[in-house]
């Protein structure tokens, strides 16, 4: 008999819902844009179409939200998975926030203040 084991949570953070709003577009392309799903102030997860994998280990993210006419641009980040979900053709990726300048943490806390919902 095979045993499974729950996944082991490994943030430091915790995850918050983020609206139906938000999107991240991938190195400033907006022909790359994902909806964000869930943040926290160490990364967030986000949902795109695509038959494989579209991210690599290390890229820059643009965070837009249209409800409130926000965008927070150059935001380094490391993949921490990528994965298929149940639906057909649609992929989850959960990206880790690299360095941040002040500047940009303040505006990624005014973002989850603005644009969560609750927690994950």
């Amino acid at each position: 008999m095979a045993i499974t084991k729950e996944p082991v949570e490994r943030r430091k953070n915790k995850r918050l819902l983020v609206r139906d709003a938000a999107f991240v577009c991938f190195d400033a392309n907006p022909a790359m844009m994902a909806r964000i799903v869930d943040v926290s102030v160490g990364g967030l997860g986000f949902s795109y179409r695509a038959p494989k994998r579209r991210t690599t280990d290390f890229f820059t993210l643009e965070i837009l939200c249209i409800l409130y006419s926000f965008s927070l641009v150059g935001i380094p980040v490391r993949t921490v998975s990528d994965i298929e979900t149940s639906v057909q053709g649609v992929r989850r990726c959960d990206v880790q926030f690299g360095v941040l300048t002040e500047d940009q943490k303040q505006r990624l806390e005014h973002f989850i203040d603005c644009c969560t919902t609750g927690d994950a």
